[in-house]
């Protein structure tokens, strides 16, 4: 049963992926195959729908369109301005998390270096000159 369950979603993945081709090739090439393209995105959406149910929020763009609307947005020179000073601030926050993580592996090496110094100070032997010996008493 499991077999014959993993041969039908894995043919309707591969269905999927067929029309999400379908739907994205058209698109990139400028060919002016809308209704075929609206088609396969409709498949495409109909079929993912019921193997991924969170695709009936996703918007109702292609790949394509996505792309072309970043290459869009790249051109904005607000955008990129705002683009860089959050890769600036992510920079910094990387930057200070690697410090922090740099000084919290240096701490833990001296607490052990320390623990492994307290260790081989505990098995030193205790010479004659450190221990008290009792007097011997001649009465």
């Amino acid at each position: 049963m499991f077999n014959r369950l993993e041969r039908e979603l894995i043919a309707d993945l591969h269905r999927m992926i067929f029309e999400e081709h379908l739907a994205v090739l058209p698109a990139l090439a400028d060919n002016a195959f809308d209704e075929e393209r609206g088609f396969a995105h409709s498949e495409y959406r109909h079929v993912g729908q019921q193997l991924v149910p969170w695709l009936r929020w996703a918007p109702q763009k292609t790949i394509a369109d996505l792309w072309n609307d970043s290459r869009e947005r790249r051109k904005n020179p607000e955008y990129m301005r705002r683009l860089q000073e959050m890769q600036k601030d992510l920079d910094d926050d990387a930057n200070r998390i690697a410090a922090a993580v740099k000084e919290e592996l240096e701490l833990r090496q001296r607490a052990q270096d320390a623990r492994q110094h307290e260790r081989e100070m505990a098995k030193k032997p205790i010479g004659r000159r450190y221990v008290k010996v009792p007097t011997r008493r001649t009465w």
